[in-house]
């Protein structure tokens, strides 16, 4: 059994400031494009699930980074919700999305999903 991936803005400070529902089509059109293994997506105002086929954790992790990355590339105006962060040495690194954290924000996530009928989750 596959299980449900939650996805934020990494930006904590956009994620009231930008509702993903609006950028719905946009996702849709994305997913059908670069993960047509996925399936039961839903995009809510500030965060976004999926299921995926049974695969490794960092396969997940992969298919997430490359989703943001694609996504950016595809609306450009979310550019402007990315967050940028200097890791050791490296260059500035971006991050458009990030896997939900904390039990409160999980809670919140999985109360919202019961809401509309997507109650079969276990984060």
């Amino acid at each position: 059994m596959s299980d449900v991936q939650l996805f934020e803005l990494a930006n904590s400070k956009m994620r009231d400031k930008i509702n993903l529902v609006i950028k719905e089509s946009d996702f849709f059109r994305v997913f059908a494009r670069n993960r047509p293994e996925a399936y039961d997506l839903m995009v809510f105002k500030d965060f976004y699930c999926f299921r995926l086929p049974e695969s490794s954790k960092e396969e997940r992790i992969r298919q997430a980074r490359s989703f943001g990355k694609i996504l950016v590339k595809e609306i450009p105006e979310l550019t402007s919700a990315m967050r940028r962060y200097e890791s050791g040495g490296h260059p500035i690194s971006s991050q458009l999305f990030r896997k939900v954290l904390g039990k409160r924000r999980q809670a919140y996530c999985e109360s919202e999903l019961q809401k509309v009928g997507y109650y079969r989750c276990s984060i």
